[in-house]
């Protein structure tokens, strides 16, 4: 991981100062739902090799977009990549059920490589077209790093809002407190997000607070 990647790693987890919880939803055919940002996951963490898209779901940026963009699933085909602040809030909450890392409702969560966000990665000017995108890995202790988009890794698909109406209690998959492990301290943000979907890419959350 660069010195930049780095620094974001710990900012984004300060950043998460304020208390709050949330919880996974299974809501049955591969898809899990996640009730802080409001958004659903495919269960399938290398789907686009499970599904015989392509041989063992390594890909360069643009594939992966192209991937996500066609992707249709349970008859939903709004699917896009996920943002720098889901990776990493789902990995703090894998370290953090039963103390087991990667404990989690999801299957095929790939360690060998990055998975690629949704985000471009501007050194410098932003008027020169970049030539790398955030990557976030799921190894131990997790991280992002900048990755040239002709690079390979890993692709998720996630979609905005739910599939389902919000289940009983008895149905939830898990409920996890408002607290991320950081130098023995739990810290979660307690803000909800709404989220836009843009030519296959989910753009960076507003607080809904502040718009």
């Amino acid at each position: 991981m660069s010195k930049f990647g780095v620094i974001l790693t710990i900012a984004m987890v300060l950043g998460f100062a304020d208390h709050g919880s949330a919880t996974l939803w299974d809501r049955g055919s591969g898809m899990i739902y996640d009730d802080y940002f409001n958004i659903t996951w495919l269960k399938d963490a290398n789907y686009s090799k499970t599904s015989g898209y392509n041989l063992d779901g390594l890909m360069n940026w643009q594939a992966s977009l192209d991937w996500v963009g066609q992707l249709e699933y349970m008859g939903y085909r709004d699917w896009c990549l996920p943002h720098i602040d889901h990776y990493f809030y789902l990995h703090q909450n894998f370290e953090y059920i039963e103390g087991v890392l990667y404990a989690s409702p999801f299957s095929n969560v790939q360690t060998s490589s990055y998975y690629w966000t949704s985000e471009e990665y501007h050194p410098g000017d932003e008027t020169i077209p970049p030539i790398y995108s955030w990557a976030y890995s799921f190894d131990l202790g997790g991280g992002y790093t900048e990755m040239p988009k002709l690079g390979e890794s890993f692709a998720w698909a996630i979609r905005n809002g739910d599939v389902a109406p919000v289940a009983e209690p008895s149905t939830m998959l898990l409920v996890i407190p408002g607290l991320v492990a950081f130098g023995g301290i739990r810290l979660f943000a307690g803000r909800r997000f709404r989220w836009q979907k843009t030519c296959g890419i989910c753009t960076k959350p507003q607080s809904i607070s502040s718009m």
